[in-house]
């Protein structure tokens, strides 16, 4: 294999990646939403969902600085910024998330500050996803899918 050829795992695994990526904010999402219903925390009180949301959360971080390497390695650069605006939007996210649930009285701008920078981590993982070729299924009209 030549120096300047990606290696066939980085490609294959970065599309894992990605998935997993999707997923893990997906369901980052929904406990942060049950969270927020239901949960009914407090500064000295963290019940299970929210402790999920926090692992889930640091999975993320993990997962974006992931992306960064795998982009770096496939040498793409829009993957390379659409996964450095991943991680970037992850980590306002937990910033966020730390001061909404250090201030007692849970500033509502926190909250807000979360949820945007979860729409941008999300929008950053399906641009990842369309940049490394994860296309809508399109068949001519007429004809079955394979």
């Amino acid at each position: 294999m030549a120096a300047s050829e990606v290696p066939p795992w980085a490609a294959r695994g970065f599309r894992h990646l990605i998935l997993t990526t999707i997923v893990a904010l997906v369901a980052q999402y929904f406990l942060g939403l049950w969270t927020n219903t239901y949960g009914g925390f407090s500064p000295t009180h963290a019940p299970a969902p929210l402790m999920a949301h926090i692992a889930l959360g640091y999975l993320l971080l993990v997962l974006a600085i992931l992306a960064v390497v795998f982009a770096s390695l496939n040498r793409h650069t829009g993957s390379i910024v659409a996964s450095l605006a991943l991680l970037a939007s992850i980590l306002v996210a937990a910033i966020a998330g730390s001061q909404f649930l250090n201030d007692a009285s849970q500033p509502p701008a926190d909250s807000f500050a979360m949820g945007t920078a979860f729409l941008a981590a999300l929008l950053s993982a399906l641009a990842l996803a369309y940049l490394q070729g994860f296309r809508p299924m399109v068949y001519p009209t007429g004809s079955p899918p394979p």
